[in-house]
């Protein structure tokens, strides 16, 4: 495989109104991120995935961002924080981003689900990248998620939530 530079981009859209292009970038650093236009993968993160669920895992959950506006809502946030420190002092603003990690994760299990990927792999995905994060987390992304013991808590319980209304976590066989 050469090592040279190549851009490529999918664009995955059904729906007029959710619009998103995936990009993929050339980084060894394990994330992907939306900026509600785009989501963008590194080649760190294809490389540690082990399963067209677990990348579906971290696609859903971008969706999620994308889908419940987070992007815009924290560039507001960041003007408003930025407005408030200059005023009255330093502002704790990561509240915020922490409960739109938690809101993401929920809207993509179900999102999972719905589309047929097995949800169990999105726990054992969590569980390597707590490992990973434990090694390599900065300070300012433990600020601005939850914990990975609070997240496996919450697919916990939303696994839990779907399997009693009776919808199957995991693909048929």
């Amino acid at each position: 495989r050469s090592h040279a530079s190549s851009a490529r981009e999918v664009n995955l859209w059904a729906v007029p109104s959710c619009r998103l292009i995936v990009k993929l970038i050339d980084s060894p650093v394990v994330n992907a991120f939306s900026d509600g236009s785009h989501i963008v993968v590194t080649s760190g993160l294809l490389a540690f995935v082990r399963s067209p669920d677990e990348l579906a895992w971290v696609l859903a959950h971008e969706i999620g961002h994308h889908a419940l506006e987070h992007s815009g809502r924290a560039k507001l946030q960041d003007v408003l924080n930025r407005f408030l420190t200059a005023t009255v002092g330093e502002v704790p603003q990561k509240l915020v981003q922490i409960e739109s990690e938690r809101q993401a994760d929920q809207f993509g299990a179900h999102l999972l689900v719905r589309a047929g990927f097995d949800l169990q792999k999105a726990r054992s995905f969590l569980e390597r990248v707590q490992t990973y994060r434990s090694r390599v987390t900065t300070a300012e992304f433990a600020r601005s998620h939850p914990s990975d013991q609070e997240r496996l808590a919450a697919l916990d319980r939303i696994v839990h939530e779907i399997q009693e209304r009776g919808e199957r976590t995991s693909p048929v066989p």
